[in-house]
């Protein structure tokens, strides 16, 4: 994403933009003309964990095989996945879906590439 001076704009910014074009000045610079993104704060999604997991699973094309609410956690098993997908779900969680992983266990199945996988997840929001 390209920022840029506030001088420079040309037209309205895109509705859903995770940062403001500018915020402030950077005081230490003399001309003043470095401007830094403030990040706005992104509305809490408030779905509980479950079918977070759930969604984000599918869209992910990855096949659950069960799901064991653990008070204010999750354990989640995955009968067969690729690694690379699993890999990429995990982070996906992490970065975009507000879940924290607390712990993880991947077995190797016979098939090239393929696993089991296991995790306890719990809400970071």
């Amino acid at each position: 994403m390209a920022l840029r001076l506030a001088a420079d704009h040309d037209g309205p910014r895109p509705a859903k933009q995770p940062y403001r074009a500018v915020s402030e000045p950077d005081r230490d610079c003399p001309q003043g003309r470095h401007w830094h993104p403030a990040p706005v704060a992104l509305q809490a999604d408030a779905t509980p964990l479950a079918p977070r997991i759930t969604q984000s699973a599918e869209a992910a094309g990855i096949p659950l095989a069960r799901l064991d609410p653990e008070g204010a956690q999750l354990r989640v098993t995955v009968a067969k996945v690729g690694y690379a997908e699993a890999s990429a779900w995990i982070a996906s969680l992490e970065a975009r879906d507000g879940v924290r992983v607390l712990a993880i266990e991947m077995s190797r199945l016979t098939e090239p590439g393929q696993i089991t996988l296991r995790m306890t997840l719990e809400d970071a929001r």
